[in-house]
Protein backbone atom coordinates (compact mmCIF):
# COMPACT_ATOMS: atom_id res chain seq x y z
CA UNK A 1 0.00 0.00 0.00
CA UNK A 2 1.36 3.46 -0.80
CA UNK A 3 2.07 5.67 2.00
CA UNK A 4 2.28 9.69 1.46
CA UNK A 5 3.03 10.42 5.09
CA UNK A 6 4.77 8.46 8.29
CA UNK A 7 4.14 8.44 12.01
CA UNK A 8 5.82 6.84 14.59
CA UNK A 9 3.31 4.14 16.46
CA UNK A 10 1.54 6.02 19.63
CA UNK A 11 -0.80 4.69 22.08
CA UNK A 12 -1.78 8.02 23.54
CA UNK A 13 -4.16 7.33 27.09
CA UNK A 14 -6.48 10.40 27.79
CA UNK A 15 -10.02 11.70 28.84
CA UNK A 16 -12.17 12.12 25.66
CA UNK A 17 -15.84 13.35 25.21
CA UNK A 18 -18.01 14.79 22.07
CA UNK A 19 -18.23 18.89 21.45
CA UNK A 20 -21.69 18.95 22.62
CA UNK A 21 -21.57 17.07 25.67
CA UNK A 22 -18.14 17.91 27.69
CA UNK A 23 -19.31 16.97 30.54
CA UNK A 24 -19.57 13.54 29.50
CA UNK A 25 -15.84 12.25 29.56
CA UNK A 26 -14.43 8.88 29.42
CA UNK A 27 -11.46 7.17 29.55
CA UNK A 28 -9.83 5.72 26.76
CA UNK A 29 -6.46 5.20 24.29
CA UNK A 30 -5.97 6.14 20.89
CA UNK A 31 -3.56 3.99 19.09
CA UNK A 32 -1.96 5.34 16.24
CA UNK A 33 -0.57 2.24 13.96
CA UNK A 34 1.35 3.06 10.93
CA UNK A 35 -0.45 1.29 7.81
CA UNK A 36 -3.82 1.23 9.82
CA UNK A 37 -6.67 3.92 10.47
CA UNK A 38 -6.14 5.49 13.63
CA UNK A 39 -8.67 3.83 16.99
CA UNK A 40 -10.14 5.24 20.04
CA UNK A 41 -11.03 2.61 22.33
CA UNK A 42 -13.08 3.97 25.28
CA UNK A 43 -13.65 2.45 28.35
CA UNK A 44 -17.75 2.95 28.65
CA UNK A 45 -19.62 4.66 25.62
CA UNK A 46 -21.74 8.04 25.24
CA UNK A 47 -24.51 8.80 26.46
CA UNK A 48 -27.37 8.35 24.24
CA UNK A 49 -24.70 6.40 21.91
CA UNK A 50 -25.33 2.66 21.21
CA UNK A 51 -23.31 0.44 19.04
CA UNK A 52 -26.41 1.07 16.07
CA UNK A 53 -27.06 4.70 17.36
CA UNK A 54 -27.43 6.73 14.41
CA UNK A 55 -27.09 10.06 16.56
CA UNK A 56 -23.03 9.38 16.33
CA UNK A 57 -23.12 10.03 12.42
CA UNK A 58 -24.06 13.88 13.15
CA UNK A 59 -21.39 14.34 15.62
CA UNK A 60 -18.36 13.34 13.77
CA UNK A 61 -15.57 14.66 16.01
CA UNK A 62 -14.43 13.74 19.17
CA UNK A 63 -12.35 16.35 21.51
CA UNK A 64 -9.55 14.57 24.27
CA UNK A 65 -6.54 15.90 26.56
CA UNK A 66 -3.51 13.71 26.32
CA UNK A 67 -0.95 14.65 28.68
CA UNK A 68 -1.57 18.09 28.60
CA UNK A 69 -2.07 18.14 24.60
CA UNK A 70 -5.24 19.11 23.09
CA UNK A 71 -6.25 16.68 20.40
CA UNK A 72 -8.93 16.38 17.94
CA UNK A 73 -9.99 13.56 15.97
CA UNK A 74 -11.93 14.54 12.87
CA UNK A 75 -14.61 12.28 10.87
CA UNK A 76 -15.53 9.55 13.32
CA UNK A 77 -17.67 6.40 13.21
CA UNK A 78 -18.74 3.90 15.53
CA UNK A 79 -16.97 0.24 14.83
CA UNK A 80 -18.22 -1.39 17.60
CA UNK A 81 -19.16 -1.87 21.38
CA UNK A 82 -20.39 -3.92 24.34
CA UNK A 83 -19.13 -5.72 27.05
CA UNK A 84 -15.77 -7.03 27.58
CA UNK A 85 -14.31 -8.99 29.75
CA UNK A 86 -14.30 -8.53 33.06
CA UNK A 87 -17.36 -7.18 32.41
CA UNK A 88 -16.61 -3.30 31.79
CA UNK A 89 -18.43 -1.62 28.75
CA UNK A 90 -16.32 -0.58 26.01
CA UNK A 91 -16.55 1.34 22.32
CA UNK A 92 -14.42 1.62 19.12
CA UNK A 93 -14.30 4.30 17.24
CA UNK A 94 -12.07 4.81 13.54
CA UNK A 95 -11.15 8.03 12.49
CA UNK A 96 -10.51 9.73 9.44
CA UNK A 97 -7.89 12.11 11.10
CA UNK A 98 -5.98 13.44 13.83
CA UNK A 99 -5.16 16.79 15.11
CA UNK A 100 -3.21 17.23 17.55
CA UNK A 101 -3.00 21.20 19.20
CA UNK A 102 -6.10 22.54 20.15
CA UNK A 103 -10.10 21.44 20.04
CA UNK A 104 -10.79 22.60 16.67
CA UNK A 105 -14.77 22.52 15.76
CA UNK A 106 -15.31 22.84 11.71
CA UNK A 107 -13.03 24.93 10.38
CA UNK A 108 -11.23 26.02 6.95
CA UNK A 109 -7.61 25.86 6.67
CA UNK A 110 -5.32 28.65 5.29
CA UNK A 111 -1.98 27.17 4.85
CA UNK A 112 -0.17 23.76 5.07
CA UNK A 113 3.92 23.28 5.95
CA UNK A 114 5.23 19.93 5.24
CA UNK A 115 8.30 18.34 5.39
CA UNK A 116 9.72 15.61 2.67
CA UNK A 117 12.39 13.01 2.45
CA UNK A 118 15.54 13.82 0.77
CA UNK A 119 14.61 17.80 0.12
CA UNK A 120 17.62 18.91 1.29
CA UNK A 121 19.93 17.25 -1.20
CA UNK A 122 17.12 18.14 -3.91
CA UNK A 123 16.98 21.57 -3.42
CA UNK A 124 20.90 22.21 -3.33
CA UNK A 125 20.95 25.17 -1.46
CA UNK A 126 22.96 25.10 1.47
CA UNK A 127 23.99 28.41 1.71
CA UNK A 128 27.90 28.00 2.91
CA UNK A 129 30.56 29.24 0.91
CA UNK A 130 34.84 29.22 2.05
CA UNK A 131 36.96 31.40 0.77
CA UNK A 132 40.52 32.24 1.57
CA UNK A 133 41.85 29.06 1.86
CA UNK A 134 45.40 29.64 3.35
CA UNK A 135 47.14 26.34 4.33
CA UNK A 136 50.15 27.14 5.69
CA UNK A 137 48.67 30.03 7.85
CA UNK A 138 45.70 27.56 8.48
CA UNK A 139 42.94 29.98 7.98
CA UNK A 140 40.34 30.60 6.00
CA UNK A 141 36.52 32.54 5.88
CA UNK A 142 33.28 30.51 5.95
CA UNK A 143 30.27 33.08 4.91
CA UNK A 144 26.32 31.73 5.42
CA UNK A 145 23.58 33.42 3.11
CA UNK A 146 20.39 32.10 3.68
CA UNK A 147 18.57 30.75 0.53
CA UNK A 148 15.67 33.42 -1.00
CA UNK A 149 12.26 31.68 -0.77
CA UNK A 150 10.77 30.13 -3.82
CA UNK A 151 6.81 31.08 -4.36
CA UNK A 152 5.43 28.72 -7.16
CA UNK A 153 1.80 28.93 -8.31
CA UNK A 154 -0.32 26.12 -8.61
CA UNK A 155 -3.68 27.82 -9.24
CA UNK A 156 -5.46 31.15 -9.19
CA UNK A 157 -6.01 30.54 -4.67
CA UNK A 158 -3.18 28.47 -4.04
CA UNK A 159 0.47 28.74 -3.95
CA UNK A 160 3.57 26.84 -2.95
CA UNK A 161 6.43 28.56 -1.48
CA UNK A 162 9.67 27.13 -0.34
CA UNK A 163 11.47 28.17 2.65
CA UNK A 164 15.11 27.94 4.61
CA UNK A 165 14.76 27.95 7.89
CA UNK A 166 17.72 28.54 9.98
CA UNK A 167 18.46 28.22 13.41
CA UNK A 168 21.95 29.34 14.92
CA UNK A 169 23.69 26.90 17.91
CA UNK A 170 24.88 28.63 20.73
CA UNK A 171 23.32 31.48 20.65
CA UNK A 172 25.72 34.93 19.81
CA UNK A 173 28.46 34.93 21.95
CA UNK A 174 32.06 36.97 21.10
CA UNK A 175 34.10 34.33 23.08
CA UNK A 176 32.88 30.77 22.09
CA UNK A 177 35.04 28.68 19.88
CA UNK A 178 32.60 27.03 17.66
CA UNK A 179 29.16 28.11 15.70
CA UNK A 180 26.59 25.91 13.92
CA UNK A 181 23.88 27.02 11.25
CA UNK A 182 21.24 24.15 11.07
CA UNK A 183 19.08 25.04 7.70
CA UNK A 184 15.95 23.27 7.13
CA UNK A 185 14.00 23.48 4.36
CA UNK A 186 10.15 23.38 4.25
CA UNK A 187 7.39 23.45 1.49
CA UNK A 188 4.06 25.62 2.25
CA UNK A 189 1.03 25.40 0.62
CA UNK A 190 -0.77 28.96 1.12
CA UNK A 191 -4.75 29.54 0.04
CA UNK A 192 -6.11 32.53 -0.49
CA UNK A 193 -9.08 31.69 0.10
CA UNK A 194 -8.92 28.98 2.99
CA UNK A 195 -10.38 25.78 2.21
CA UNK A 196 -11.92 22.52 3.36
CA UNK A 197 -9.83 20.07 5.58
CA UNK A 198 -10.47 17.05 2.97
CA UNK A 199 -9.39 19.56 -0.03
CA UNK A 200 -5.86 19.58 1.82
CA UNK A 201 -5.89 15.68 1.29
CA UNK A 202 -5.97 16.45 -2.26
CA UNK A 203 -3.10 18.79 -2.91
CA UNK A 204 -1.07 16.80 -0.45
CA UNK A 205 -1.23 13.87 -2.58
CA UNK A 206 -0.18 15.50 -5.76
CA UNK A 207 2.32 17.29 -4.31
CA UNK A 208 3.91 14.30 -2.86
CA UNK A 209 3.46 12.50 -6.15
CA UNK A 210 4.91 15.25 -8.29
CA UNK A 211 7.89 15.57 -5.62
CA UNK A 212 8.57 11.35 -6.22
CA UNK A 213 8.59 12.05 -10.33
CA UNK A 214 11.28 14.85 -9.64
CA UNK A 215 12.82 12.57 -7.37
CA UNK A 216 12.83 9.74 -8.79
CA UNK A 217 12.66 7.29 -6.07
CA UNK A 218 10.44 6.56 -3.04
CA UNK A 219 9.59 9.26 -0.39
CA UNK A 220 7.24 10.63 2.46
CA UNK A 221 5.69 13.57 3.82
CA UNK A 222 6.39 13.90 7.57
CA UNK A 223 5.55 17.00 9.97
CA UNK A 224 2.08 18.39 8.32
CA UNK A 225 1.09 21.14 10.15
CA UNK A 226 -2.46 23.00 9.24
CA UNK A 227 -3.08 26.79 10.00
CA UNK A 228 -6.69 28.02 10.25
CA UNK A 229 -7.69 31.44 10.88
CA UNK A 230 -10.22 30.60 12.72
CA UNK A 231 -8.35 28.54 15.34
CA UNK A 232 -6.58 30.64 17.61
CA UNK A 233 -4.95 30.89 20.76
CA UNK A 234 -5.14 34.48 22.62
CA UNK A 235 -2.15 35.93 24.29
CA UNK A 236 -3.04 38.74 25.88
CA UNK A 237 -3.93 40.88 23.72
CA UNK A 238 -2.98 39.73 21.22
CA UNK A 239 -4.01 36.49 19.16
CA UNK A 240 -1.81 34.06 17.77
CA UNK A 241 -3.10 30.60 15.41
CA UNK A 242 -2.51 27.74 15.99
CA UNK A 243 -0.62 25.19 14.43
CA UNK A 244 -2.08 21.47 14.29
CA UNK A 245 -0.44 18.76 13.83
CA UNK A 246 -2.35 16.76 11.08
CA UNK A 247 -2.36 12.70 10.52
CA UNK A 248 -3.98 10.94 8.07
CA UNK A 249 -3.64 6.81 7.85
CA UNK A 250 0.20 7.12 8.11
CA UNK A 251 2.98 4.93 7.08
CA UNK A 252 5.89 3.23 8.93
CA UNK A 253 8.98 5.11 7.87
CA UNK A 254 10.69 4.16 5.01
CA UNK A 255 14.33 1.97 5.28
CA UNK A 256 15.59 3.29 2.22
CA UNK A 257 17.96 6.57 2.00
CA UNK A 258 17.45 8.86 -0.03
CA UNK A 259 20.64 9.06 -2.68
CA UNK A 260 20.77 12.35 -4.73
CA UNK A 261 21.91 11.13 -7.64
CA UNK A 262 18.79 9.77 -8.50
CA UNK A 263 17.37 13.12 -9.30
CA UNK A 264 15.41 12.75 -12.26
CA UNK A 265 14.57 16.87 -12.10
CA UNK A 266 16.92 18.64 -10.05
CA UNK A 267 15.28 22.01 -8.45
CA UNK A 268 16.88 24.25 -11.37
CA UNK A 269 15.43 22.80 -13.81
CA UNK A 270 11.97 23.39 -11.84
CA UNK A 271 12.98 27.29 -11.24
CA UNK A 272 13.91 27.72 -14.82
CA UNK A 273 10.05 26.15 -15.59
CA UNK A 274 8.15 27.56 -12.71
CA UNK A 275 4.82 26.66 -14.54
CA UNK A 276 5.80 22.53 -13.84
CA UNK A 277 3.74 22.56 -10.35
CA UNK A 278 1.07 24.55 -12.00
CA UNK A 279 0.53 22.10 -15.22
CA UNK A 280 1.56 19.66 -12.86
CA UNK A 281 -1.94 20.05 -10.72
CA UNK A 282 -3.61 20.46 -14.23
CA UNK A 283 -2.55 17.46 -15.68
CA UNK A 284 -3.54 15.11 -12.80
CA UNK A 285 -7.19 16.17 -13.52
CA UNK A 286 -6.95 14.57 -17.19
CA UNK A 287 -4.19 11.70 -16.17
CA UNK A 288 -4.91 10.54 -12.19
CA UNK A 289 -5.82 7.18 -13.32
CA UNK A 290 -2.76 7.00 -15.22
CA UNK A 291 -0.37 8.67 -12.54
CA UNK A 292 -1.91 6.35 -9.72
CA UNK A 293 -1.05 3.25 -11.83
CA UNK A 294 2.11 4.69 -12.58
CA UNK A 295 3.46 5.50 -9.06
CA UNK A 296 1.17 2.21 -7.41
CA UNK A 297 4.08 -0.15 -8.95
CA UNK A 298 6.80 2.33 -9.36
CA UNK A 299 9.84 1.36 -7.21
CA UNK A 300 7.36 -1.05 -5.26
CA UNK A 301 8.15 -4.81 -4.61
CA UNK A 302 6.21 -8.20 -4.90
CA UNK A 303 4.61 -7.46 -8.29
CA UNK A 304 4.87 -10.44 -10.88
CA UNK A 305 6.66 -9.58 -13.97
CA UNK A 306 3.39 -9.86 -15.96
CA UNK A 307 1.17 -7.74 -13.57
CA UNK A 308 4.10 -4.57 -13.99
CA UNK A 309 3.95 -5.23 -17.47
CA UNK A 310 0.26 -5.01 -18.15
CA UNK A 311 0.14 -1.97 -15.84
CA UNK A 312 2.92 0.09 -17.51
CA UNK A 313 1.46 -0.92 -20.91
CA UNK A 314 -2.13 0.26 -19.51
CA UNK A 315 -0.29 3.81 -18.15
CA UNK A 316 0.78 4.69 -21.65
CA UNK A 317 -2.49 3.45 -23.08
CA UNK A 318 -5.09 5.75 -20.75
CA UNK A 319 -2.44 8.72 -21.04
CA UNK A 320 -2.49 8.33 -24.99
CA UNK A 321 -6.14 8.18 -24.71
CA UNK A 322 -7.05 11.20 -22.21
CA UNK A 323 -4.50 13.62 -23.92
CA UNK A 324 -4.97 13.23 -27.49
CA UNK A 325 -8.69 13.07 -28.17
CA UNK A 326 -9.79 12.07 -31.47
CA UNK A 327 -10.62 15.06 -34.00
CA UNK A 328 -14.44 16.53 -34.56
CA UNK A 329 -13.93 15.09 -38.33
CA UNK A 330 -13.06 11.30 -37.24
CA UNK A 331 -15.72 11.62 -35.30
CA UNK A 332 -18.20 12.99 -37.46
CA UNK A 333 -16.94 9.87 -40.06
CA UNK A 334 -17.41 7.50 -37.53
CA UNK A 335 -20.94 8.47 -37.14
CA UNK A 336 -21.44 8.87 -40.35
CA UNK A 337 -19.83 5.13 -41.15
CA UNK A 338 -22.17 3.60 -38.24
CA UNK A 339 -25.12 4.73 -39.92
CA UNK A 340 -24.80 3.44 -43.36
CA UNK A 341 -24.22 0.38 -41.77
CA UNK A 342 -27.05 0.24 -39.57
CA UNK A 343 -29.78 0.95 -41.96
CA UNK A 344 -28.36 -1.20 -44.75
CA UNK A 345 -28.63 -3.95 -41.76
CA UNK A 346 -31.62 -2.69 -39.88
CA UNK A 347 -33.74 -6.04 -40.22
CA UNK A 348 -30.83 -8.18 -39.11
CA UNK A 349 -30.71 -9.89 -36.18
CA UNK A 350 -27.58 -9.80 -34.89
CA UNK A 351 -27.90 -5.72 -35.36
CA UNK A 352 -27.51 -5.10 -31.67
CA UNK A 353 -24.32 -7.31 -31.08
CA UNK A 354 -22.83 -5.41 -33.79
CA UNK A 355 -23.45 -2.03 -32.30
CA UNK A 356 -21.91 -3.21 -28.80
CA UNK A 357 -18.69 -4.09 -31.03
CA UNK A 358 -18.56 -1.27 -33.20
CA UNK A 359 -19.47 1.19 -30.83
CA UNK A 360 -15.23 1.99 -30.34
CA UNK A 361 -13.95 0.52 -33.56
CA UNK A 362 -12.96 4.10 -34.35
CA UNK A 363 -10.55 3.86 -31.29
CA UNK A 364 -6.76 4.14 -32.35
CA UNK A 365 -5.34 0.14 -31.00
CA UNK A 366 -2.58 -0.02 -28.25
CA UNK A 367 -0.13 -0.40 -30.93
CA UNK A 368 -1.12 2.68 -32.72
CA UNK A 369 -1.20 4.56 -29.38
CA UNK A 370 2.41 3.78 -28.45
CA UNK A 371 3.39 4.46 -32.19
CA UNK A 372 2.38 8.14 -31.48
CA UNK A 373 4.05 8.61 -28.11
CA UNK A 374 7.59 6.67 -29.45
CA UNK A 375 7.81 9.72 -32.04
CA UNK A 376 7.63 12.13 -29.74
CA UNK A 377 9.89 10.23 -27.15
CA UNK A 378 12.24 7.88 -28.89
CA UNK A 379 14.94 10.85 -30.00
CA UNK A 380 14.83 11.85 -26.56
CA UNK A 381 15.72 8.48 -25.27
CA UNK A 382 17.57 6.38 -27.71
CA UNK A 383 16.37 6.94 -31.43
CA UNK A 384 14.03 4.60 -33.80
CA UNK A 385 16.81 1.59 -33.22
CA UNK A 386 15.82 1.35 -29.39
CA UNK A 387 12.08 2.01 -29.66
CA UNK A 388 11.36 0.32 -32.99
CA UNK A 389 8.41 -0.82 -34.63
CA UNK A 390 9.26 -4.17 -34.29
CA UNK A 391 9.54 -3.90 -30.58
CA UNK A 392 6.48 -1.86 -30.27
CA UNK A 393 4.36 -4.48 -31.86
CA UNK A 394 5.90 -7.44 -29.59
CA UNK A 395 4.96 -4.97 -26.28
CA UNK A 396 1.33 -4.69 -28.39
CA UNK A 397 1.25 -8.49 -28.92
CA UNK A 398 2.22 -9.54 -25.30
CA UNK A 399 -0.36 -7.00 -23.89
CA UNK A 400 -2.79 -8.77 -25.83
CA UNK A 401 -2.07 -12.61 -25.42
CA UNK A 402 -1.71 -11.72 -21.47
CA UNK A 403 -4.96 -9.74 -21.52
CA UNK A 404 -6.90 -12.58 -24.13
CA UNK A 405 -5.14 -15.71 -23.60
CA UNK A 406 -5.68 -18.11 -26.13
CA UNK A 407 -3.69 -21.78 -25.87
CA UNK A 408 -4.55 -22.26 -29.97
CA UNK A 409 -3.68 -19.25 -31.20
CA UNK A 410 -0.01 -20.63 -31.58
CA UNK A 411 0.76 -18.41 -34.42
CA UNK A 412 0.42 -15.08 -32.00
CA UNK A 413 2.60 -17.13 -29.28
CA UNK A 414 5.41 -16.58 -31.14
CA UNK A 415 5.30 -12.76 -30.84
CA UNK A 416 5.48 -12.36 -27.73
CA UNK A 417 7.92 -11.35 -25.42
CA UNK A 418 9.74 -14.06 -22.93
CA UNK A 419 10.50 -13.21 -19.39
CA UNK A 420 13.95 -11.54 -20.58
CA UNK A 421 12.41 -9.47 -23.01
CA UNK A 422 9.64 -8.36 -21.02
CA UNK A 423 12.41 -7.39 -18.16
CA UNK A 424 13.93 -5.03 -20.87
CA UNK A 425 10.44 -3.88 -22.42
CA UNK A 426 9.31 -2.61 -18.69
CA UNK A 427 12.64 0.15 -18.55
CA UNK A 428 11.89 0.88 -22.27
CA UNK A 429 7.78 1.86 -21.64
CA UNK A 430 8.73 3.64 -18.26
CA UNK A 431 11.37 5.82 -19.71
CA UNK A 432 8.65 6.52 -22.70
CA UNK A 433 5.78 7.37 -20.21
CA UNK A 434 8.34 9.51 -17.64
CA UNK A 435 9.48 11.27 -21.04
CA UNK A 436 6.38 11.87 -22.45
CA UNK A 437 5.16 13.22 -19.22
CA UNK A 438 7.67 16.10 -18.63
CA UNK A 439 6.91 16.84 -22.50
CA UNK A 440 3.54 17.95 -20.96
CA UNK A 441 4.71 19.50 -18.40
CA UNK A 442 6.31 22.12 -20.56
CA UNK A 443 10.15 20.98 -20.57
CA UNK A 444 11.66 21.54 -24.22
CA UNK A 445 12.96 18.30 -25.27
CA UNK A 446 16.59 19.96 -24.87
CA UNK A 447 16.07 20.21 -21.54
CA UNK A 448 14.64 16.51 -21.06
CA UNK A 449 17.77 15.35 -23.22
CA UNK A 450 19.92 16.70 -20.58
CA UNK A 451 17.84 14.99 -17.57
CA UNK A 452 18.09 11.80 -19.62
CA UNK A 453 21.69 11.72 -20.49
CA UNK A 454 22.48 12.46 -16.83
CA UNK A 455 25.17 10.11 -15.05
CA UNK A 456 22.24 8.55 -13.20
CA UNK A 457 19.09 9.62 -15.32
CA UNK A 458 16.98 7.49 -18.00
CA UNK A 459 19.76 6.86 -20.06
CA UNK A 460 21.63 5.32 -17.48
CA UNK A 461 18.57 2.75 -16.58
CA UNK A 462 18.55 2.11 -20.57
CA UNK A 463 21.99 0.96 -20.64
CA UNK A 464 21.93 -1.88 -17.95
CA UNK A 465 19.10 -3.55 -20.25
Amino acid sequence: MLSMAWAERQSLVGIWWLPETPEDELHGTLEIIPGETPTLELIGSFKGIGLFGSAFVEKARVFGIVSGKLVTLVNCHLVSGGISVPGFDKTKIYAYAVLFGSHAHSFTVSKVSVHADGLENWLGRGGVEIADTDFSNRSFSITYQQPTSEVFFIDENTSLEIDFHTREFPAWDSKRTSFSVSQTPGLSLKFAKPVELQAIDTYLFRLWLFLRLTYDQPLQLFDILLQSREVNRSRGEETASVPLTYLKHPGSKADHKFDGHRQLIPFEFICANRNAFQRWFELYEVLDAAFDLHFSIDHQDGFYIEQEFLARTSCLEVMHRRLVPLSPKDKDLHTQRLAEIYEKLADSEHLKWLKDKLVFSHEPTLRQRLGDIAKEVAGIIGGKDFISDKFLGHVANTRNHLTHYNKNDKKSAKKVLDANGKAAALVKLRSMFVVYVLLQLGFDKADIRQLVESPFGIKYQLQRI
